[in-house]
């Protein structure tokens, strides 16, 4: 991992709570996700076009609903700060994936630090971790507010695993193990502990 990299993961790493042990991250992480959740729903109730269904096209009312919001400046007109909508955002991605495409909730440790944990997803060898969607609003190439769509089809849908291990694959080819496990970890936007156990599986 570049230097540059590994100061990102350690600040990173530094955000996140400590546990004593599995159990405990587990209780904390799928608490923190259901709170998110209920108060994405109650916000809802105030939204007319986004109904938390946990469908593939609710994703984009969400993500419409959250660029009013931001454009006129009215987030907690539901009750609801940006930061924190953000959070229930990632947290409605997560369980849409769960409900819509089979995918699995998990707490795994992280990588650079024995007593730390994270949150996400996954279906097959792909993971997603999530915590928030920061500063969403700044996302790029999205004209069309429709990021989280787009994103949940092309991870939990459509699927990009055979050309991105063909990468891998050349890449292992040149003994270049770091370039592969950073590849990998952009690409599925999973952590980097993930990274280089799918790597090491090829």
């Amino acid at each position: 991992m570049s230097k540059q990299g590994l100061t990102l993961a350690s600040q990173h790493g530094e955000k996140l709570p400590p546990f004593a042990n599995h159990k405990e991250a587990a209780n904390y992480y799928f608490d923190f996700r259901d709170k998110h959740l209920d108060l994405l729903a109650e916000a809802a109730t105030k939204s007319p076009s986004f109904q938390p269904d946990y469908s593939a096209e609710s994703l984009k009312h969400l993500e419409q609903w959250y660029f009013h919001l931001y454009e006129t400046d009215t987030f907690l007109t539901e009750g609801i700060d940006r930061e924190t909508f953000e959070t229930c955002m990632a947290m409605y991605f997560g369980e849409t994936a769960v409900e819509s495409a089979h995918a699995q909730w998990i707490v795994e440790p992280y990588f650079l630090a024995s007593n730390k944990y994270e949150l996400g997803v996954r279906k097959g060898s792909f993971t997603m971790m999530l915590s928030r969607f920061t500063d969403h609003f700044r996302e790029p190439t999205n004209k069309k507010q429709e990021s989280l769509f787009r994103r949940y089809k092309r991870y939990f849908v459509q699927g990009t695993q055979p050309d991105l291990n063909k990468e891998l694959k050349a890449l292992l080819r040149q003994k270049k193990i770091i370039s592969a496990i950073i590849l990998y970890q952009q690409r599925e936007q999973c952590s980097l502990e993930e990274a280089r156990r799918y790597i090491e599986s090829l």
